[in-house]
């Protein structure tokens, strides 16, 4: 390889880093922001504790633990605002999503060590299905969000009786009329 092939090796590596990093930041914003609109009796985990998806190899395992508190969270807000429509809110996609990515990178890691090409093949495909998986997780769980969301506007606006709101000030034509005490006429 020349400078210039390594160069732009590099540049490219460090652009699909750098969406790396923002598609994970984004993804875990919105996971903070679903469980942050659930009431706090609703959650069995603090909305601050998704960022330790973060830590290398804790990260992995700790996947877990956040999709079965966020499924749980919003099974408890959807049921305590009657809303409920059943299901596990997403906490069995996620569990599939979290263990396809768990395995699909220990095989490739396997494959490569051992220098074999099939578990690599194997972990790739595994990786590959919990991207998509991924993808459908994070549009639910927005969707679940902007549910609640909508809900708190809702309630927001039943409950709203708009006397803290003055009605307008009739317009000004900007003519002021003077009195004959006024200091402007003499």
């Amino acid at each position: 390889m020349n400078g210039g092939s390594l160069a732009v090796m590099m540049g490219l590596l460090c652009f699909v880093l750098g969406l790396a990093i923002l598609v994970a930041f984004m993804y875990l914003l919105t996971l903070q922001k679903a469980l942050g609109r659930c009431a706090p009796p609703n959650r069995t985990m603090e909305p601050g504790m998704v960022w330790l998806n973060l830590i290398p190899l804790f990260g992995f395992f700790w996947m877990f633990k956040t999709v079965i508190s966020i499924g749980d969270s919003l099974k408890r807000e959807f049921a305590d605002r009657n809303l409920d429509v059943g299901g596990d809110y997403g906490k069995s996609l996620g569990i599939w999503m979290a263990a396809l990515q768990l395995g699909g990178t220990v095989l490739s890691n396997v494959g490569r060590v051992a220098g074999s090409r099939a578990p690599s093949g194997i972990g790739g495909l595994l990786s590959l299905v919990s991207i998509v998986l991924f993808i459908i997780y994070w549009v639910r769980i927005a969707g679940f969000s902007r549910i609640i969301a909508a809900e708190n506007d809702r309630r927001d606006d039943r409950f709203d009786d708009d006397d803290d709101v003055r009605p307008p000030a009739p317009p000004s034509s900007g003519i002021t009329e003077l009195r004959p005490w006024d200091d402007r006429i003499r």
